[in-house]
């Protein structure tokens, strides 16, 4: 679990705070169920890996604000982020980071929770 977490960060995280994650995500009993569920939901109409295209992403009509890590070519590589944005480009905005990978909230901090805030109260 170690392993995944520090792959998944641009940054290198004190092994302090790496416990803390490593402890939660153990909390969380149903982690391979929620895991399945993300790899199997495919919303847009073409087949992915794990599911046929349900072509439901269209009925998406809520504002969405797409986070990207641009060193994040693990779990969200740059052409699925810009596909999802691309899909629902007339309600959704997207903010790439530099020197960021798939943790964004420990990569880029301030900087993701203030540009979530002016997004919300765009709103």
């Amino acid at each position: 679990m170690k392993e995944s977490l520090v792959g998944l960060s641009y940054n290198p995280i004190p092994d302090s705070e790496l416990d803390l994650y490593v402890d939660e995500a153990f909390k969380q009993r149903n982690l391979l169920d929620a895991n399945w569920a993300l790899s199997n939901q495919n919303m847009p109409n073409e087949a992915s890996l794990y599911a046929p295209g349900a072509n439901t992403i269209k009925n998406i009509t809520c504002p969405v604000l797409h986070l990207w890590g641009k060193q994040d070519d693990v779990l969200a590589p740059e052409f699925m982020t810009t596909d999802n944005y691309n899909a629902l480009e007339s309600v959704s905005e997207i903010i790439g980071y530099d020197d960021c990978g798939n943790m964004i909230f420990f990569d880029k901090t301030d900087q993701s929770i203030a540009y979530i805030v002016v997004f919300l109260n765009k709103k």
